[in-house]
């Protein structure tokens, strides 16, 4: 997990200093192993929490460097593409594990999709809120053992018509 970490740190101070942003992307890709060999090795079963939690903070920087500053705006572009990918990544993961509250995990990661389709109108980011929060559906439906199909279809049509 530290020599994770420290590779992630020198891939970014190199991105830093060659002012190439697009290297940054590794150094993200590298955090994520770095964390999750961390919690392992203190027998800790908090993966979920603290991916999302990962994931929330790429987007947050990286929305507020995009937003505000010019020179950091390349950073800001490689922060929160790291962060939907690494939440879309967490999504498909935390509900094939069927993690109790996967669920709550999925929402918040769709809530990141959310407020991307205002700052990026891109007709694929919407597509994916519509996913994910059908995904957290069934997985909070299944935390409650709630076994009628008329439940996630009534909730999956109320997720379309409220996307539109």
């Amino acid at each position: 997990a530290v020599a994770l970490l420290l590779y992630a740190v020198l891939l970014t101070l190199h991105a830093l200093h060659s002012k190439q942003a697009w290297l940054g992307y590794f150094a993200a890709a590298t955090e994520t192993p770095a964390l999750t060999h961390a919690l392992n090795y203190f027998d800790l079963d908090l993966w979920l929490p603290a991916l999302t939690l990962l994931t929330v903070l790429y987007y947050a920087a990286g929305f507020f460097f995009r937003r505000r500053m010019d020179e950091l705006r390349p950073w800001g572009n490689v922060l929160v593409n790291s962060g939907l990918t690494l939440g879309s990544l967490l999504s498909i993961v935390s509900l094939l594990s069927a993690r109790e509250t996967s669920g709550w995990c999925i929402i918040v990661i769709a809530l990141l999709f959310a407020v991307e389709v205002f700052a990026r109108p891109f007709i694929w980011l919407e597509l994916a809120v519509e996913v994910l929060l059908s995904m957290a559906l069934y997985s909070i439906l299944d935390d409650f053992n709630v076994t009628y199909i008329g439940h996630f279809l009534f909730g999956a049509s109320l997720i379309c018509l409220g996307g539109d």
